[in-house]
């Protein structure tokens, strides 16, 4: 007799069909990992979605409409979200990113039998704001108590690294369940590294991922021949208005708008140098994609748990845009470097962020 399925529910704010950040990007690398295995029946819980988006090996349940959110929070979605789990009675609910969403999951996973398993996703995620009436409006106050909640009461936390399981002990007073880093699928593309030299960059164009830093960097280099930059990712209203003449100003830039995850693993591809100018993040995807495409980073201050010290993976410039500037010179000008960095992050990253080995591990989580 074949064994019933278990119902797994991936519960996250946005689905890749409406916006393809890395939570959504690492909940579609785990469907289609899980799909192999034929082990779950999975539903993919979210609030942002494109309506009749064609979906394969999952279904897509949409919580209501996404504008409300921005407006009041989470936390009004509680009603909602309660009747579909309690429709569709899941086994385990594997919820991504910090919110109210992580507390209305645990809330049902204590009075019903299921296994809530959190995901972080940021450092940001286990470090709580100060309550300041004056700068914290109240529906976000209410959103951050839910979270609390949530933190306190999953019955499982996955974090991505040590600093993370740290953070989450000194506020929450919790240890992380597993620590599993991102992960990722090996790569299709061919990998081509012609000339010109091509130094990316790839990100939403938000404010604490500092495209602007990226700019000068391409402005500062302008006399290097046979070196392209390419920008790639979704621009944001707040702040694209300002940046986009400084874009069109710096001639060795290209910058080409929201990409497909198949678009940037080709530009990935066929970069020799991937940059990230991030204040701060939880363990980029777009490290690993890199590296598994023999592409040296270069990072201006996210190193999550020394990553950059423990193999031959590109530089991590100790927030210094001079140090950042002169390991690009560097690798632009040497190309042995680049590709015995290249060579070496790749075989690091096929050893470490396998996304069948590390879904692996996830399952061992959803099944204890």
């Amino acid at each position: 007799m074949k064994k019933e399925k278990k119902r797994l529910c991936i519960l996250v704010l946005n689905h890749w069909s409406e916006i393809m950040g890395g939570s959504p990007y690492e909940s579609k690398i785990l469907i289609e990992t899980l799909n192999k295995t034929e082990q779950y029946e999975i539903f993919y819980i979210t609030r942002r979605c494109v309506d009749g988006y064609p979906t394969e090996g999952y279904s897509l349940v949409k919580i209501s409409h996404g504008d409300g959110k921005r407006r009041f929070g989470e936390f009004v979605d509680a009603g909602k979200l309660l009747k579909i789990l309690r429709d569709l009675k899941p086994h385990i609910i594997y919820q991504l990113v910090a919110g109210a969403y992580t507390g209305i999951a645990a809330y049902y996973c204590k009075h019903n039998d299921c296994n809530m398993v959190w995901r972080v996703q940021h450092d940001r995620d286990v470090s709580p704001p100060g309550w300041n009436f004056s700068r914290i409006p109240f529906c976000n106050y209410i959103d951050n108590k839910i979270l609390d909640y949530g933190i306190k009461n999953a019955n499982k936390i996955v974090a991505q690294s040590e600093v993370q399981n740290e953070l989450l002990n000194k506020y929450y007073d919790r240890k992380a369940t597993a620590i599993i880093p991102n992960f990722h699928p090996n790569p299709k593309e061919d990998i081509n590294k012609t000339l010109p030299i091509k130094i990316a960059w790839v990100a939403n164009l938000k404010e604490w991922k500092r495209p602007e830093i990226f700019i000068e960097l391409a402005r500062d280099l302008q006399t290097f021949e046979d070196v392209e930059f390419i920008m790639c990712g979704r621009p944001m209203k707040k702040n694209f208005a300002e940046l986009k003449p400084k874009i069109d100003a710096t001639k060795n830039l290209t910058y080409l708008g929201e990409c497909s995850q198949d678009q940037v693993n080709k530009l990935l591809a066929d970069s020799h140098i991937f940059v990230n100018t991030s204040r701060d993040e939880g363990f980029p995807h777009t490290y690993m994609q890199s590296w598994m495409r023999k592409t040296p980073v270069i990072s201006l201050d996210v190193n999550p748990d020394g990553i950059f010290d423990k193999g031959n993976l590109g530089y991590f410039a100790q927030g210094s845009y001079e140090q950042m500037r002169d390991h690009v010179i560097e690798l632009i000008k040497n190309h042995e470097l680049r590709n015995e960095i290249g060579a070496s992050a790749q075989e690091y990253a096929f050893a470490n962020f396998s996304a069948d080995a590390q879904v692996k591990r996830l399952v061992e989580i959803f099944e204890s």
